[in-house]
């Protein structure tokens, strides 16, 4: 993946990946527990949120209510990924999906994560 700057691109990323190798994140979808796909993007984009966050805020990290916020979010976000890969929901474009991902950003956050918003 090209580098990440905002929570955007990372979803729009992750889109792209799903339509140009569809069988093969159908395949990982498959592997259940710790080490599963599904925990991996949970994970990938958590991650890469409070890293996103530290470097939009100058170093400072997320704190504990944010945290909350952020896992319920990613965890979320990767179950319907998984639907979208699965072709149960979501009729989406790579772009299309990351605006409504966008859209339901926690308030407190949407700012660090998607810097070029408005307050």
């Amino acid at each position: 993946m090209k580098s990440i700057t905002n929570y955007r691109d990372l979803y729009r990323e992750l889109y792209n990946l799903g339509t140009t190798k569809l069988h093969a994140i159908y395949g990982a979808f498959r592997s259940t527990g710790v080490n599963s796909f599904e925990n991996f993007i949970f994970e990938y984009s958590r991650d890469t949120v409070i890293e996103i966050t530290q470097l939009n805020r100058g170093g400072d990290g997320l704190t504990h209510g944010e945290m909350m916020q952020l896992d319920v979010f990613c965890f979320g976000i990767s179950y319907m990924y998984r639907l979208w890969i699965e072709g149960n929901h979501y009729h989406l474009s790579p772009d299309e999906a990351a605006d409504h991902l966008y859209a339901i950003m926690p308030e407190t956050l949407k700012h660090y994560w998607f810097p070029n918003a408005s307050k």
